[in-house]
């Protein structure tokens, strides 16, 4: 059997509390959902707090929050889903660009804004205890579902028997 060569990278054993990691985590296939949408500006700033950080972008008192759904089919962990709950940012004090807007399509390298991650359940050990461990992720086992229904792209994420969230786009295969 031959190995494909996007998993012969070299990896290096990191310790974690439930046992070695192989890095870099390496992700080869996957499906994933972005939807960005409003939330109440004062909720925002609360799990913000102590942090240095502030939202970036507002309208009036909303700012704008990502939601992103992983399913990741094959990594050099296993397959794994994972969601990720974020909000733009930038520094309490420091360089404010007149349009914040447009620093969402600036280089990186130019970019004075970046995203802050409030929350990020996964439904694997292996990437529950690397993302919080070793990057310092807020993450939480639960179970993260992505999948297709017909013309649909379905996220849901459910902790224990309790569906906290549900989203769907149009999608074409």
């Amino acid at each position: 059997m031959q190995i494909d060569p996007f998993f012969q990278v070299p990896l290096h054993s990191h310790p974690t509390s439930r046992g070695a990691v192989e890095l870099p985590v390496l992700l080869k296939e996957g499906d994933c959902m972005n939807a960005m949408f409003l939330c109440q500006l004062d909720r925002v700033r609360q799990q913000l707090e102590g942090t240095g950080l502030e939202p970036a972008l507002t309208l009036g008192q909303q700012t704008l929050v990502s939601l992103v759904m992983f399913d990741f089919v094959q990594t050099s962990i296993g397959p794994y889903r994972t969601l990720v709950l974020s909000v733009p940012v930038w520094r309490e004090s420091g360089f404010r660009p007149r349009s914040p807007w447009r620093g969402l399509f600036v280089a990186a390298d130019h970019r004075h804004m970046g995203f802050y991650t409030l929350c990020a359940p996964s439904n694997t050990l292996a990437s529950t205890t690397s993302g919080r461990e070793l990057w310092g992720f807020p993450k939480k086992l639960a179970s993260p579902t992505l999948r297709t229904e017909v013309d649909t792209l379905l996220g849901t994420l459910d902790y224990g028997p309790v569906r906290v969230a549900t989203a769907t786009m149009g999608y074409n295969h």
